[in-house]
């Protein structure tokens, strides 16, 4: 694993939040894939347990900043401006070195915090400590983003919504995937827009698969989403080509609709 590291194996895959009215690209979720020499690609259930395991987890988040950082610098060459979102382990956040390595880096790509958006689960949240939480106040200080992952899968509080120093949540797909079912996960999702939105926090939709579960979270108000309806994850160099179709057919779009709206000849 260590020389897996240092051989810079380990990539970056990135998987698109979009705003669901227009279909525009929010920020860039990072997800991590092993390039392994004999294996291929695995995926993070494969190898992210031997890395906690041998004290490694750190390194590969260093190494994720870094990818995510250099790629916004190549990006905005293009025209491109990204945020990202970046998953992080109650454990990492008891890190006496977590803030100044995020800080240093930050100053080395000249980016600014809001940028960077760390990523952790409900059910951690839950289970956070003083210095979780000093390093939390010092993240948000940077201007980076602080996001609930799964909200809703666990046991969800509101006090510690209401204290905690988060200022996004993740509401699970679990939700959307049970629309059609149940008229309480409309309800559901309602209230914790509302909430959110009277605690000044933004809140993203999980899981969409369908044009249908699309239209049906545009109409109970919610404004981002992320799901393999949009995009699936994928390296940086397909994530630019990618990037340039949708530029591409975004313009044909917006040619198309003023062509329709002149009047006759």
């Amino acid at each position: 694993m260590i020389h897996a590291l240092e051989a810079g194996q380990f990539l970056v895959y990135y998987q698109p939040k979009f705003t669901l009215q227009d279909l525009q690209v929010d920020s860039l979720e990072l997800l991590a894939r092993w390039n392994h020499p004999r294996l291929g690609l695995l995926s993070p259930s494969r190898f992210l347990p031997t890395l906690e395991r041998l004290g490694l987890l750190d390194r590969l988040l260093h190494q994720q900043i870094d990818q995510c950082l250099h790629f916004r610098q190549q990006a905005k060459t293009y025209g491109f401006d990204f945020k990202f979102s970046i998953n992080i382990q109650t454990f990492q956040l008891a890190s006496e070195g977590l803030f100044d390595a995020v800080s240093t880096r930050l100053r080395a790509f000249d980016t600014p915090g809001t940028c960077l958006c760390f990523e952790m689960t409900e059910t951690d949240a839950q289970t956070l400590t003083p210095m979780n939480l000093e390093n939390l106040v010092r993240l948000r200080m940077l201007g980076c983003v602080l996001s609930i992952d799964d909200f809703g899968a666990g046991h969800s509080s509101l006090q510690r919504l209401c204290t905690l120093p988060f200022n996004e949540i993740k509401l699970d797909g679990l939700f959307v995937r049970e629309l059609n079912a149940t008229s309480r996960s409309g309800v559901a999702i309602t209230s914790t827009l509302q909430i959110a939105d009277a605690l000044g926090i933004d809140v993203v939709i999980e899981g969409i698969e369908t044009q249908e579960q699309r239209t049906q979270l545009i109409n109970l108000g919610c404004r981002l989403g992320q799901g393999y309806y949009f995009a699936m994850p994928m390296p940086a160099t397909k994530l630019l080509v990618w990037l340039f179709n949708k530029v591409f057919q975004d313009y044909l779009s917006t040619v198309r609709r003023r062509l329709l709206s002149l009047p006759p000849p």
